[in-house]
């Protein structure tokens, strides 16, 4: 009796398994919507969940569930958009085999169905076929080697761009803005139009790629790609950029990438009398140069004429005034034994054009990261008046080490401060804050007007340009638009999964004056 009275237990609607499977379905139709507004943009190749693999994988996924699914179409509908999308991808790469496939199909019928009536006919269409079919895939053979060379490309850029930086994180090296030379050639900057400010554009480099900082259409600042090339692998550690070329430092020399075709696409890469024509928007060393095998320490374009550049090394200081095909050292009884850690060019307000240069003697870069107040090395600036007769002058030195200089609002053409501020010429960037220096003081004064990350300043990267002060570490980058304004952060770095792993130490982050 009580056994009849007892409720039956009656079982799940859904086992586990089919629950999976609706969520696989929802999470492939959530892809494929969001494949399909992506579309082929030119931000599409940069996101993780656009790559193929990520398509494949997802219709293994589908075939694996399709049995736990009640309605069927729908997976059949998500496999056949899914594979529709990944086709219409690799259509470029996939272009080759469908011709191939196609002049075999068609060889094989035009030989079974002509009818000849003699061998020799045979033979001669035979012959002709083979000729135009055989044309044919060599072209689209070349088409082959060339799509195989690009995947490779590709592959060491996803690689470098976005693997390293998502498994190991990353670590800001260099900076630079470019200034459209338009805006500032042969004029006083504080005459710009603010209605027509001049155009400014962001390279960043990490320790693992390069990339160029843009803005979408939402306004929001996003990273591009630029690593290619002879970079792969390289540690950038300075960063130069004119409207049309960037030129990039390393320990093993200097490397140069032209954004636009240069003028004369016959310009030798190298010297010695063999000539090819220059890569357009792919990183090339520059070769037979007095520092080939030296390490690249410094690199400035002067802003009243791109041809003119500047290369400082561990052991001397270097300019070319023909976009770099030939170099000759600059002073050398002043910096043949010195390490040049910094150059800028200027325009200042009375319209002068000049050369600063940073230097100090070699030191180990190990000491040299971990030095604060203790032993400090001194380090020397000089400027130099462009045109003039006169010789390079020297500035009062910066007892601490130097990791960059700067232009103040007196150089860049930012007068919407103070009077006071105004009148700051340069700034420099010490492993203790940073420095500046104003026209009517000898001496250089330390400013706190710094953020602070970790309790440590964030002055190892420094750029000026008319936009403002951009100051940074290898986390991340501020910008101030004018001396009296708050420092704003500019972007920061990406963390990787194996930061996550690591012992931290608890921090605040410092508040900016």
């Amino acid at each position: 009796m009580d056994a009849q009275n007892r409720p039956n237990p009656q079982k799940s609607a859904l086992s586990g398994a089919t629950i999976l499977a609706i969520i696989s379905v929802v999470f492939a139709a959530v892809w494929i919507a969001f494949a399909y507004y992506k579309g082929n943009s030119a931000d599409s190749s940069r996101v993780m969940l656009l790559n193929p693999v990520v398509p494949i994988l997802l219709i293994v996924l589908l075939t694996r569930v399709y049995r736990w699914i009640d309605i069927r179409s729908i997976v059949i509908l998500e496999i056949v958009m899914i594979s529709a999308w990944l086709f219409m991808r690799l259509l470029g790469v996939l272009m080759p085999f469908i011709l191939g496939f196609g002049f075999a199909y068609f060889f094989r019928f035009t030989w079974r169905a002509l009818p000849f009536k003699k061998q020799y006919q045979r033979g001669i269409a035979t012959v002709a076929i083979l000729l135009v079919c055989g044309g044919v895939l060599f072209y689209t053979g070349r088409q082959v080697s060339k799509q195989a060379s690009q995947m490779g490309v590709g592959l060491l850029k996803f690689y470098y761009e976005t693997l390293l930086p998502y498994a190991v994180g990353e670590a800001f090296t260099a900076v630079t803005i470019s200034v459209n030379p338009s805006t500032v050639e042969d004029k006083v900057p504080t005459q710009n139009a603010e209605g027509n400010p001049p155009t400014e554009t962001f390279y960043l480099s990490t320790n693992n790629s390069i990339y160029e900082m843009r803005r979408n259409s939402e306004e929001k600042l996003s990273r591009f790609g630029i690593t290619n090339g002879a970079i792969f692998g390289k540690r950038v550690q300075a960063l130069a950029a004119s409207e049309d070329v960037i030129y990039a430092g390393t320990p093993s020399g200097l490397y140069r990438y032209y954004r636009v075709p240069p003028a004369d696409d016959a310009e030798a890469v190298g010297r010695g009398g063999f000539l090819t024509a220059q890569p357009f928007q792919l990183w090339h060393k520059v070769i037979h140069t007095p520092f080939d095998t030296r390490s690249i320490q410094a690199i400035n374009i002067l802003q009243w004429d791109d041809t003119q550049i500047y290369v400082g090394t561990q052991n001397g200081l270097y300019a070319s005034n023909d976009a770099g095909d030939t170099w000759q050292p600059v002073t050398p009884t002043l910096y043949s034994d010195r390490l040049v850690v910094s150059i800028i060019s200027t325009i200042d307000t009375n319209g002068d054009r000049v050369i600063y240069v940073a230097s100090t003697k070699p030191i180990d870069e190990e000491i040299a990261s971990q030095q604060m107040n203790a032993l400090p090395i001194t380090t020397d600036v000089h400027w130099h008046l462009e045109g003039s007769s006169l010789e390079w002058e020297e500035l009062p030195s910066i007892n601490r080490i130097v990791h960059a200089l700067a232009g103040g609002p007196e150089t860049t053409g930012d007068t919407k401060g103070s009077s006071q501020a105004s009148n700051i010429e340069l700034y420099a960037s010490t492993p203790d804050g940073l420095y500046q220096r104003n026209s009517f003081h000898e001496d250089w004064q330390k400013t706190e007007k710094v953020p602070a990350i970790s309790g440590t300043p964030a002055t190892s990267l420094l750029v000026s340009v008319p936009s403002g002060l951009y100051i940074g570490n290898s986390a991340t980058i501020w910008h101030r638009a004018t001396p009296t304004a708050k420092w704003q952060p500019f972007t920061t770095y990406k963390e990787g999964i194996a930061d996550a792993y690591q012992d931290q130490p608890i921090f605040v982050l410092g508040k900016s004056d």
